[in-house]
């Protein structure tokens, strides 16, 4: 069994964010290199994983309602959102934290 669901998020079609969901916790995290807001997203995975219960009977519909977007480290350009997104999802395989970039 594994641990993350890990899904980079395309964002108004110019901007990549990681959403970054705890299977054993059952919390969603957003890491955003441009610290947005990133709660109509959390709501929408949320009421998908809701949705997707009805069809595969498996639990994972339980997430917590709180929403977390803890700091990360910042883009200083405007289109390395993409890079940044990736970048934190391999610090989270490797069990680094995701300003160790």
């Amino acid at each position: 069994m594994y641990d993350l669901l890990m899904l980079p998020q395309c964002k108004g079609n110019n901007h990549w964010v990681l959403l970054v969901a705890s299977v054993m916790s059952r919390t969603v995290t957003i890491y955003d290199s441009l610290s947005g807001n990133n709660k109509a997203l959390f709501d929408l995975f949320r009421q998908f994983m809701c949705q997707r219960a009805q069809v595969v009977k498996d639990g994972l519909e339980k997430f917590s309602s709180e929403f977390k977007a803890p700091p990360c480290n910042k883009q200083r350009h405007g289109n390395s959102c993409g890079v940044f997104a990736l970048m934190t999802a391999k610090c989270l395989v490797m069990k680094k934290h995701p300003t160790m970039l």
